[in-house]
């Protein structure tokens, strides 16, 4: 039985919110088809790209979440964010240009 998932289409177009109350998703409208994110309750993403651009958002993250691939992006670094400052910061890690 599907759950029922309020759908909202992003102004530019391009994309929609769907979410419930146990779903916070985007879906993103390429040309080649869909990239699909969904935040997990744990502060994770479960990403798929699906290369059909005609199916539904909905559709779309009822697969995402049966065949995304969880990213550990940070997870990994939890342990040493705990202890240590992070700082963003702008470079030039391309080293092309003068920041002076």
């Amino acid at each position: 039985m599907r759950r029922t998932m309020k759908v909202t289409l992003w102004p530019n177009g391009l994309g929609w919110d769907v979410g419930n109350a146990g779903v916070d998703a985007e879906v993103w409208r390429l040309e080649t088809g869909l990239e699909v994110h969904i935040y997990t309750r744990d502060n994770r993403v479960r990403s798929l790209f699906i290369g059909d651009p005609s199916l539904g958002p909905i559709t779309a993250v009822e697969r995402c979440n049966k065949e995304g691939k969880v990213e550990e992006l940070f997870r990994p670094c939890a342990d040493l964010f705990s202890r240590v400052a992070v700082f963003p910061t702008i470079g030039n890690h391309e080293k092309n240009e003068s920041l002076a």
